[in-house]
């Protein structure tokens, strides 16, 4: 019997925002290969499979000389998602059910096409379509953006989805499908170490599954269809429909120099130099599992060799942190991730970058910073500071944009989260969206907190309100007593108020003054 085909209107998806898919981004990977990328302050967006909207609607209140368009197959997506965009009053942005396979565009161009967790999991039907809409509705410099599950790794995966589909079986709700799902799960996530490599593999595969949410489960292990495929398979396809593959979003997993030597020298050796082949390779040998393919019309593609000039278009931040160095040593830290450098010129950069995170910065700003700080003549680095930024980019320590971004002060007298985020607190969503379009969690006090965030109340009305919260438990935050007495209360809203927006600006919930 052919498992059931997921019904979004009784079990709505998570619909979330993906950094990855910001046009901003898109465009900058365009420009790393100098190809003229469109303006992303006045582009024309259409996003396949949008869901109720969570990554599209955020772009909308972004951007609000562009106009973005979404279709989903779901009657309920397309209504969630209209009613939100009723409730933020914009004008630039519709979402209407529809089937993708059907969808008929004649006529209409696109400069941004995003097509986010549909490929893979939708009918061959559906896919034949997608790559066609791509083909045919794409400006000249378009640009789309198409994720699905590649070979070999997703072998490995598909074995958890065996198991829990089997176990789910075919009978009732979604949600108990899901639940049954997450029990067998659970059960092997817990199982006692093995010496197996077998055993070893799926405890982990378990434990991953289960750090998604159940949506996740639903549509990746559950459903009807999920149909990994090759790279080369993939691009095969794109090419039958008059398209090219450009790069992925992750375009430094599979560049030189960050594959690590030996490994990198083995791709080399039997890719000779196809840089196509190089691509297959690199998934043979690694087991990636997911592609973010950024497709173009082919007859548009000139090569695909990456320019370090073309950076002195783009914008930079970097989210690591500065700790103390010695000896002319720059070191920048953000968990795992270390980066060192002896270069006064890159460390003065980097230093800059951090201290402005997670605002942009130009490679102009960036370069007259470097030479201030140096005393050096701009002339004299230019190239290597380029070639720097290239090189810690492609391994994701800085990041790229052809958009600048620019957030809301920590000091401001009278802050505001932004509007995305303060409607989807008003809709008591667990998360919110941010600036950097990121979901980030919100515990209880950072809501009510985030809730008085109007721009309109002052810093003193705010605290005056967090204090009677505290004072009426109201707000209870975790390892810390409530203090008794008017003033401790006053004194503990104030440090709880200045903690909360130092993260936000951190987070990118903060709105610019206008």
């Amino acid at each position: 019997m052919a498992p059931p085909s997921i019904d979004y209107d009784v079990m709505p998806y998570s619909s979330m925002p993906f950094p990855e898919t910001q046009p901003g981004s898109i465009a900058a990977l365009a420009t790393l290969f100098s190809r003229a990328a469109p303006a992303v302050e006045a582009a024309r967006v259409l996003e396949l499979g949008c869901a109720s909207g969570g990554n599209l609607i955020p772009l909308a209140v972004r951007f609000p000389n562009a106009t973005f368009e979404g279709v989903d197959l779901s009657a309920r997506h397309a209504e969630d998602g209209m009613a939100l965009i009723a409730e933020l009053g914009l004008g630039n942005i519709v979402i209407r059910q529809g089937d993708i396979a059907a969808l008929d565009l004649t006529g209409k161009r696109y400069d941004f096409i995003i097509c986010h967790g549909v490929f893979s999991w939708a009918p061959k039907a559906v896919q034949e379509a997608i790559l066609r809409i791509c083909a045919e509705n794409l400006t000249e410099n378009g640009l789309a953006y198409v994720s699905y599950n590649v070979l070999p790794g997703w072998h490995l995966r598909m074995i958890a989805r065996d198991i829990c589909r089997y176990h789910a079986g075919d009978e009732g709700t979604p949600q108990e499908r899901v639940a049954r799902a997450r029990e067998i799960l659970s059960q092997i996530a817990q199982t006692p170490e093995g010496s197996g490599a077998y055993e070893q593999m799926l405890r982990e595969e378990a434990k991953r599954n289960l750090r998604m949410n159940d949506s996740y489960t639903l549509g990746e292990l559950l459903g009807a269809d999920n149909s990994p495929c090759h790279f080369h398979e993939f691009v095969e396809r794109a090419g039958a429909h008059g398209l090219a593959y450009l790069c992925d979003a992750g375009v430094g997993e599979t560049v030189p120099d960050t594959l690590g030597a030996e490994r990198d020298a083995l791709i080399g050796a039997a890719a000779a130099g196809d840089d196509l082949a190089r691509e297959q390779y690199s998934d043979f040998l690694t087991g990636r599992a997911f592609r973010r393919s950024i497709l173009v019309r082919a007859e548009t593609l000139i090569g695909r060799v990456i320019q370090p000039n073309s950076l002195a278009r783009l914008h930079f931040s970097c989210a690591l942190s500065q700790e103390k160095s010695s000896d002319g040593e720059y070191v920048f830290r953000r968990d795992a991730a270390k980066l060192a450098t002896n270069d006064p010129v890159v460390g003065s950069a980097l230093t800059y970058l951090t201290a402005a995170y997670p605002d942009t910065r130009s490679f102009d700003e960036i370069a007259a910073h470097a030479a201030e700080a140096t005393g050096l003549e701009r002339s004299s680095f230019s190239a290597r500071l380029l070639d720097a930024l290239l090189r810690t980019s492609l391994k994701g320590h800085v990041a790229i944009s052809s958009h600048p971004l620019r957030i809301g002060s920590a000091e401001s007298e009278r802050p505001a989260i932004w509007s995305m985020a303060r409607a989807q607190i008003c809709q008591n969503q667990s998360w919110v969206c941010t600036l950097l379009h990121t979901p980030i969690q919100l515990t209880p006090p950072v809501r009510f907190v985030a809730a008085l965030l109007d721009g309109k109340n002052a810093r003193a009305q705010i605290e005056e309100r967090l204090a009677a919260a505290i004072a009426e438990r109201i707000i209870v935050i975790e390892g810390v007593e409530a203090p008794s007495g008017a003033p401790a209360q006053r004194e503990l809203a104030h440090r709880l108020l200045e903690s909360i927006l130092r993260d936000f600006r951190r987070s990118a919930l903060l709105s610019p003054a206008p």
